[in-house]
């Protein structure tokens, strides 16, 4: 799943997120022969699809030959029913979901909804459940953290009620 996009040398690129996605999406090709779909539209009125961005650095980056790309989804949801109309077409039933962990139990309820089985692929699986004193303590990246949380909270409770 593409996540967000960076300007490079003039022209759209991969962004951080994406690129972490691409790398877990590569070394998964190589231990599984399976083959690739990346999925991702525009995410800026003047931008070329993410998934056209990600499949030029699948091939360039990381020597990953891709399959299938799926260049209309607007967010998660539409990932997941475009690509099952893709898949589905190739008798295909069964995907590992290559995205962030924080993004999974989202990912692949649309995926699961969309009638895939949905295997996960975690991207930075989640830190340790141990709990540290330390992380009581403000920082920035706990931050960040709470913004994906509550983004992924809201974002499955709206493909709840809308699905």
């Amino acid at each position: 799943l593409g996540a967000e996009m960076a300007t490079g040398a003039g022209r759209p690129d991969i962004g951080p997120m994406t690129l972490e996605r691409l790398r877990a999406g590569a070394a998964l090709h190589r231990r599984t022969g399976l083959p690739v779909l990346v999925t991702g539209g525009p995410l800026a009125s003047d931008a070329p699809p993410i998934a056209q961005i990600m499949a030029r650095s699948l091939r360039e980056d990381f020597a990953t030959p891709v399959q299938w790309v799926e260049s209309q989804a607007p967010d998660t949801r539409g990932n997941a029913v475009l690509s099952a109309a893709m898949l589905h077409q190739a008798s295909i039933g069964t995907v590992y979901v290559v995205t962030h962990a924080w993004h999974l139990p989202r990912a692949l309820e649309a995926f699961e909804r969309a009638g895939l089985k949905a295997v996960p692929a975690p991207v930075r699986p989640a830190r340790s459940t141990e709990p540290q004193w330390s992380d009581l303590l403000p920082r920035p990246d706990h931050l960040a953290e709470s913004w994906f949380a509550m983004r992924e909270w809201l974002g499955r409770l709206v493909y709840a009620v809308r699905d």
